[in-house]
């Protein structure tokens, strides 16, 4: 999603969307603040979560980070923490591509790019010399560049240092996006061979503007139903390219599958086809751990609140039932329960897909 609303002149008004954790196997992980982002990868094995925290200012002014409104003059520095759980990880960061002609915000805004590795307050590695407008910032960093391995136990902060130093002559529009991606570092010999494959193709597609094919890929599936069922008679497959779930059979009483992949949950409710594709069930973003805007608000925790639900994770290849229905008012205990076995009714599936009202 990018920010589309009109700038006065004298005026910038961007916004950076914020993301919560992402989660995925060692083949790749990635968080994105809304550009492409790719997971082609040679390591498969292990586990890998890259966590991103808020954005934080460190002036008291406005914030282009925060929907601020700034003006020509403005300055200040923006901070995000980057951690990465169970694995070290090397670590990439890219902007967007400059395909599109110039924009007068793209020559009005400068930014720097660099990393505080212990959260002390002082940028250790500049990522530039100086200052780069914002146009010139995406023709460096485009296609993306190693920041660094960040080991399992620490924890960095990405900054990015701006100001504002022209004027905006006419009303214009601006996409302002970054990318972050992991892959673990543990056994790799080659750097270049867990690299994300990032590209400006800009004759093709665009510049990496993205679509289904730029998105992570599963991790986990989620099936809420009415009553219990048991994960036995749940059929089903993950593509090659792990962004598409095919159902072969499930039952009567599951009424939603909820996808996760990244920092993003698809939730859907129309059952009535057989695949299910990343980026098509409404695309909530984590903020934590819950997906603001799923009604009742779904977490990694609890996929089916007030239904009973059983999830499965691709990588470790396990099933998790929880038992969340409501009796009287009350919401279940979210205890882990054992799911029950014996031939439920089926339905053949051949599913539609459809974002969560």
């Amino acid at each position: 999603m990018s920010d589309h609303r009109p700038l006065s002149r004298r005026k910038l008004l961007l916004a950076v969307a914020t993301t919560g954790a992402a989660a995925s196997t060692g083949s790749g992980a990635a968080a994105m603040f809304h550009d492409s982002e790719t997971t082609t990868s040679a390591m498969t094995a292990g586990t890998l979560d890259l966590e991103l925290g808020p954005w934080t200012s460190d002036s008291a002014g406005p914030s282009p980070f925060e929907d601020g409104t700034v003006s020509n003059g403005d300055s200040g520095r923006e901070r995000r923490e980057l951690s990465i759980s169970d694995n070290p990880g090397y670590l990439w960061f890219r902007t967007a591509c400059a395909c599109d002609p110039a924009t007068p915000v793209e020559e009005a805004l400068f930014l720097r790019f660099g990393v505080d590795e212990d959260g002390d307050g002082t940028v250790d590695r500049w990522l530039t010399d100086d200052h780069l407008s914002l146009r010139e910032a995406r023709e460096q960093f485009g296609e993306g560049v190693s920041i660094g391995e960040l080991p399992a136990t620490a924890t960095w902060q990405f900054v990015v240092d701006w100001k504002v130093e022209e004027n905006i002559a006419d009303e214009t529009t601006v996409e302002f996006d970054f990318v972050f991606y992991a892959t673990q570092s543990r056994h790799v010999m080659n750097v270049d061979s867990v690299a994300p494959d990032w590209e400006c193709d800009c004759d093709g597609t665009g510049g990496g503007e993205g679509g289904e094919e730029s998105l992570p890929g599963i991790s986990w599936v989620a099936f809420c139903a009415s009553k219990p069922f048991s994960e036995g008679d749940v059929e089903f497959s993950r593509s090659e390219d792990e962004r598409t779930l095919t159902l072969t059979s499930v039952p009567d009483a599951v009424g939603t599958i909820a996808l996760k992949y990244g920092p993003y949950l698809d939730v859907f409710t129309d059952l009535t086809e057989s695949t299910f594709t990343v980026g098509t069930g409404g695309m909530y973003e984590a903020q934590g751990t819950q997906y603001p805007g799923t009604d009742p608000t779904r977490s990694n925790s609890v996929p089916c609140p007030e239904s009973y639900g059983c999830k499965y994770e691709f990588d470790e290849e396990t099933w998790e039932c929880k038992d969340n229905q409501t009796v009287n008012g009350a919401s279940g205990n979210n205890d882990v329960v054992k799911s029950p076995g014996g031939q439920s009714s089926l339905r053949p599936v051949t599913h539609s897909t459809g974002g969560e009202d």
